[in-house]
């Protein structure tokens, strides 16, 4: 063999070798790319965790609420003052011989008119 033929394998060899790696990383990289932005990659992890975080306070929100409502219930099962003062708010009950005075909202349109002295 001559010298040009026994270098030229080892070219072919360092360029198979090279195209090998350069497979190797595009796959890596395309991987790489999957795992970051994927349907379950780690973007949507991210939001998954953000989602998850507003869920918690919620949740604790509404147990707080439930409390409150608990305690709401357990007053006017056993504080009757309690339970006189929500039933005549909500729905306007009066007590026997208790006087109603209601006005009327003044009307901003209308003009004043002076009152006539007799």
């Amino acid at each position: 063999m001559t010298k040009d033929q026994t270098t030229t394998p080892r070219v072919e060899t360092r360029y198979q070798h090279l195209g090998f790696a350069a497979a190797l990383v595009g796959v890596v990289l395309v991987f790489a790319g999957f795992t970051v932005f994927g349907t379950n990659g780690a973007v949507r992890l991210g939001q998954l965790r953000r989602g998850e975080e507003v869920l918690t306070d919620r949740a604790f929100a509404l147990l707080q609420e439930n409390e409150d409502l608990r305690q709401r219930i357990l007053r006017l099962r056993e504080d009757d003052h309690f339970l006189e003062s929500v039933v005549r708010s909500r729905l306007g009950l009066v007590r026997k011989g208790e006087i109603i005075y209601r006005f009327a909202p003044p009307d901003d349109r209308a003009p004043m008119k002076p009152a006539r002295i007799p």
